[in-house]
């Protein structure tokens, strides 16, 4: 998540985060600290209390609730902020009222231009492509998953077209380099050059990409340890029941 961070912004982490409390003139952690807290908890003991059986699927449950909460959490900071921009600059409907739908490409406009790298303008600004294997986005620390929705939303509203995706579920089958006659065993080797990739959901159909980050994640013991979920240190009394 950091790499995605910095790719869109060239920050990531508290500077990140700074430069976000800034455009929104507020401190996040004085509204929404509890309930992010909370939301960590709650996921954090159910891997914990995880079956031994590491396909079942009631902890994936729980990390997409850990998702969504951080997903609502970002939607209604930037209905915040949407409803201030359109005070600010007197975005109102023939009534008078703030007229949200009116404001919201331009708010979204603001913050990219307050938090995107400085060609997010430009032509060959790139599209992200943001793929997990899980139906849900895994472990992370909490600022670094609050502040990759954050920008994927920016990068998903601040534009004419969407400049990012994000695809649950999936896994990259195959990395071809541009160049067959080019080795691709080393960094240095890739650095500059396009590959073609194509995803297990439809081998058969390869996209071309610039840069390709690949990000293995926990990896876990091979004996089970509470399952092959992750290690915990001590005891949690668990949140949620399986009927």
């Amino acid at each position: 998540m950091q790499d995605f961070q910095r790719a869109a912004t060239k920050e990531f982490g508290l500077a990140l985060l700074a430069k976000l409390e800034v455009c929104l003139k507020s401190r996040i952690q004085e509204k929404y600290l509890l309930r992010l807290m909370t939301a960590e908890d709650r996921a954090r003991r159910a891997c914990a209390w995880g079956m031994s059986n590491p396909n079942d699927p009631a902890p994936d449950g729980e990390m997409q609730i850990w998702d969504a909460e951080y997903r609502e959490v970002v939607q209604e900071i930037c209905r915040d902020f949407i409803v201030e921009f359109a005070t600010e600059n007197n975005i109102v409907d023939l009534h008078g009222n703030v007229d949200e739908i009116a404001a919201t490409k331009p708010a979204f406009q603001k913050l990219a231009d307050e938090l995107l790298r400085d060609d997010y303008d430009a032509p060959d600004f790139p599209y992200f492509v943001w793929i997990t294997k899980e139906p849900h986005l895994g472990f992370a620390y909490a600022l670094n998953r609050f502040l990759s929705m954050f920008i994927l939303t920016v990068l998903e509203k601040g534009f004419s077209a969407p400049r990012a995706t994000l695809i649950l579920g999936e896994s990259i089958r195959q990395i071809v380099r541009d160049d067959p006659n080019r080795d691709c065993c080393a960094m240095r080797d890739c650095r500059g050059y396009g590959h073609h990739v194509s995803f297990a959901s439809n081998p058969a159909v390869f996209q071309r990409f610039e840069i390709i980050v690949v990000r293995h994640g926990l990896i876990f013991p091979s004996a089970p340890y509470l399952g092959k979920r992750a290690p915990v240190k001590e005891q949690l009394v668990p949140y949620f029941i399986i009927p």
